[in-house]
């Protein structure tokens, strides 16, 4: 290099931050960050300048000058760009220009050079500190280590090759300083960006632009693409037109430019696609609204923005708005739902439902609200209301969960807030989990599965309708599972990567529903066994396997009828239960229990044969036997089986072998349950009335001794006996409090006079009571024809009955009961005597106040 004085150029570096005041306005700037070539130009080298204002840096420049300064530099901070600026004289004693340059909002850089060689400060006025790097500076050794210093890229150009650059300019572009000034700067530069490039340096060469700021792509050494910020200045350069220019690295940023384009797209469609009117208000006006919201108010864009939000509420109805939108400003309150009438531009009235969410705009809070026109709802329910007709308010509809998902990148992009409504975790969790976070691994598998199916027919047809629907289960936040419908299209995004548009619904209850209704089509409402369709449908499929040999095992309730009339309905069905319990204790895993009629069950056993059946059925008969009765009732189920060997045995044949084989067992076991039934419901008679038992005992004695003195013969006797013993057998049917009262209401009466029919219906089931059935049905019966239940007359009705009708009466007269003090014997008989012939046969009353009572009297 020359030794001479130009060939000495000192750049001074800075980077600021701009200061503004309340109102607003910048008033100054701090040092972030300088070079020592900086310090050195403004006269400071010796003194700490990072972090400190420029008004603390440079006290004595006068205010207009500084803030003019100021004022200057703000307005490339704040809107990018490049600016020269000429200091003034009176800020400094030499003459210098300003490049300055902006990549961030607020933040700038200065470059300070010498405006003229000719006015650069003689060395012996420099301070020993400057003359060293004065002297230095002569070697080309020491102007790299000058260069070097500095952190930006730095080149001189000129005549379309590298001059100079320093060592940030080989980490910038990967090649060694060798290759950089061998070649054509311009090669260096991606192809459609190199004419523009080349037009801006000849303009600049030629004086047409003063300086200049530009982005390019240049490709690295290693091949990468990067995107370049370049500020150039021209300068002379050993003695020639050259340029320099600081060069920075702006990939990164230039990739966020544009995932927020993409962003602001997504937000773009979702917001101008919305079903439902969406405002963003801010202290009190609105901010944002979208085309539904317009169509909605009538109003256009430009009347709606920037005015009171309650100017459109319906005057009634502003105050209650503004105390909701108040409350949830002040206290933070997330979310609210409200109902207002609102003011459309030609008069009309309607009723809106708002949404109200809280959320940030422009890093200030506001609310964001989802409205529906429902004035055909209130409509429908003013209607109702004048009708005076019952009816239930309309459920709040809970908006679904609007989301997009790019799956080309495998992200979440969007999530609309109510995902909190439904899976109870933010946006924000939700857009960070995984799928396999979000979705039950069986949903994950079906999704997969159908994308993979629609994804070749979007590729290859993607302006067709694409739309699509799942039912998934997603996690809420506490683990557990919830059902969701998801609507799914897919389409290109503004970078031509795949996109998932889906709206998710809740359908929780929907699930549920199903879930009840297929379980009640195939199983029994009483027991919770398979029911009769469900068997109907197993023997189809049995009768197509090859599963052998399998039995079936058809079970018949023994004495369901009378558990239910002596007990009711509701016993009976307690008997059922009970014995499905034991059934289904006693089954192995692939057993089939059905439950095919009243008191039918069938039972099918896979991979059972003859022997291994009649051990089972003990274990069964044992089972019941010793399991808890039911109303004191016994336990006792009929089977019969077969076995099916082969494939050529037909499930009906089988059926009907089975069946042949229950009822030969139930004429067995059948009578013999019933009338231990019937004892044990006597039993249980006397237990809820003990007088019961000595009243029966007395009149069946009473009623063998009459039969006696009529000659019977001894069956007829012991039937007596028996009838007189069992005759109030119908009483256990009714509520034992009413055999307590004194005094009964003439429905209750009516309960009472029931009990000969119950007694009837229970006793006619059993083959040792059916005979006797007959004389309890009509021991009420009159000898004039008024008793009941029949109201036979003389001698319609039986002679067992009639005994048992005179015998019945005197022991209940001369018996004390709540509702009257028992008679006397004489009493008693008188009472008799009296009714003779109406209400008692006479012949039969004679005979036993002549030959009972008054033989048991002496």
């Amino acid at each position: 290099m020359n030794n001479t004085r130009d060939q000495y150029l000192p750049v001074g570096i800075a980077y600021q931050e701009m200061v503004y005041d309340s109102k607003g306005s910048p008033c100054d700037f701090i040092f972030l960050q300088t070079n020592s070539a900086f310090k050195e130009m403004i006269g400071l080298s010796d003194v700490p300048i990072v972090g400190k204002r420029f008004s603390e840096v440079m006290p004595d420049i006068q205010e207009d000058i500084r803030q003019e300064l100021i004022w200057k530099f703000a307005d490339v901070a704040l809107r990018g760009g490049t600016r020269i600026i000429d200091v003034p004289p009176a800020m400094m004693q030499y003459p210098y220009k300003v490049c300055e340059y902006s990549f961030e909002k607020n933040r700038f850089w200065t470059n300070l050079i010498y405006s003229s060689n000719e006015q650069m400060p003689p060395l012996q006025e420099m301070n020993e500190h400057n003359k060293l790097k004065l002297s230095a500076a002569k070697s080309e050794e020491n102007y790299h280590l000058l260069l070097d210093n500095v952190s930006e890229a730095i080149v001189i150009a000129q005549d379309g090759y590298v001059k100079l650059c320093n060592y940030a300019v080989e980490d910038l572009t990967k090649f060694s300083q060798s290759h950089l000034f061998s070649v054509p700067f311009y090669e260096m530069i991606a192809a459609p960006d190199r004419e523009r490039m080349r037009t801006n340096h000849f303009k600049q060469m030629r004086g047409e632009r003063e300086g200049s700021f530009s982005r390019f792509r240049i490709y690295t050494a290693n091949g990468e693409l990067r995107w370049i910020a370049m500020k150039s200045l021209r300068i002379n350069w050993e003695g020639k037109l050259a340029s320099l220019n600081f060069l920075s690295d702006i990939t990164e940023q230039v990739r966020t430019e544009e995932a927020l384009k993409i962003s602001e797209e997504q937000f773009k469609f979702i917001f101008e696609n919305a079903a439902e009117a969406i405002l963003i208000v801010q202290d009190y006006r609105i901010r944002i609204a979208n085309p539904v919201a317009i169509n909605l108010s009538g109003y256009t864009e430009r009347e709606l923005l920037h005015t009171d939000v309650h100017h459109f509420i319906y005057y009634e109805d502003r105050k209650g708005s503004l105390q909701i939108y108040r409350k949830q400003v002040n206290s933070g309150l997330k979310h609210f739902k409200a109902e207002f009438r609102v003011m459309k531009k030609n008069g009309e009235i309607i009723w809106a439902q708002a949404n109200g969410v809280a959320v940030k705009w422009e890093g200030r809070e506001a609310i964001q609200y989802f409205i529906n026109d429902i004035t055909e709802q209130k409509k429908a329910e003013d209607a109702l209301k004048a009708s005076e007709m019952k009816y239930r308010l309309i459920t709040e509809f809970a908006s679904d969960v609007i989301w997009v998902y790019n799956h080309t990148r495998q992200c979440v992009t969007y999530l609309s807030p109510s995902i909190a409504h439904l899976r109870g975790v933010s946006v924000k969790t939700a857009s960070l989990m995984s799928l396999e976070e979000t979705f039950s691994p069986d949903s994950l598998s079906i999704l997969r599965r159908t994308m993979a199916q629609k994804l070749p027919t979007f590729l290859e047809h993607p302006d067709v309708s694409n739309t699509f629907i799942c039912e998934v289960q997603q996690y809420r936040a506490d683990g557990s599972l919830v059902w969701t419908e998801l609507s799914i299209r897919l389409r290109y995004n503004a970078a031509h990567e795949i996109e998932v548009i889906g709206v998710t619904r809740n359908i929780e209850e929907r699930k549920k529903a199903e879930k009840s209704v297929l379980y009640l089509s195939y199983h029994d409402q009483l027991t919770g066994l398979y029911n009769r369709r469900f068997y109907d449908e197993e023997l189809k499929r049995i009768e197509s396997s090859e599963s052998y040999p399998i039995t079936l095992v058809l079970a018949d309730v023994n004495g369901l009828k009378l558990t239910n009339d002596a007990f009711g309905h509701h016993a009976g069905d307690e008997l059922l239960i009970r014995i499905s319990q034991v059934l289904k204790e006693e089954s192995r895993t692939g057993d089939i229990i059905a439950r095919v009629g009243g008191d039918e069950f069938v039972l099918l056993w896979p991979k059972s044969d003859e022997t291994f059946v009649e051990e089972r059925l003990t274990r069964i008969h044992h089972a019941l036997l010793s399991a808890n009765s039911v109303n004191h009732t016994v336990l006792s189920v009929s089977f019969g089986w077969a076995v099916k060997h082969s494939r050529e045995q037909t499930m009906r044949t089988i059926f009907t072998d089975a069946e042949n084989n229950m009822y030969q067992h139930k004429l067995f076991e059948g009578n013999s349950m019933r009338s231990k039934t019937i004892k044990m419901i006597s039993n249980t008679l006397y237990e809820k009335l003990p007088s019961e038992e000595k009243h029966a005992r007395r009149v069946s004695k009473l009623c063998a001794a009459i039969g006696e003195k009529l000659n019977m013969d001894t069956n007829d006797i012991n039937e007596l006996r028996m009838a007189g013993l069992l005759h109030d057998i119908g009483k256990i049917t009714i509520e034992e409090n009413l055999f307590r009262k004194e005094k009964l209401t003439e429905s209750e009466w009516a309960r009472i006079r029931l009990h000969p029919e119950k007694g009837y219906h229970i006793l006619k089931l059993s083959n040792e009571f059916m005979n006797i059935s007959q004389f309890i049905l009509c021991h009420h019966e009159r000898i004039d024809g008024k008793g009941y239940p029949l109201g036979l007359k003389g001698k319609e009705i039986p002679l067992p009955a009639r005994i048992i009708s005179v015998v019945g009466a005197f022991d209940e007269m001369v018996t004390d009961k709540p509702y009257r003090r028992k008679m006397n014997q004489e009493a008693a008989v008188e009472e008799l005597k009296k009714n003779a012939g109406t209400q008692f046969d006479a012949e039969i009353v004679n005979l036993f106040i002549s030959d009972i009572i008054e033989l048991n009297h002496k």
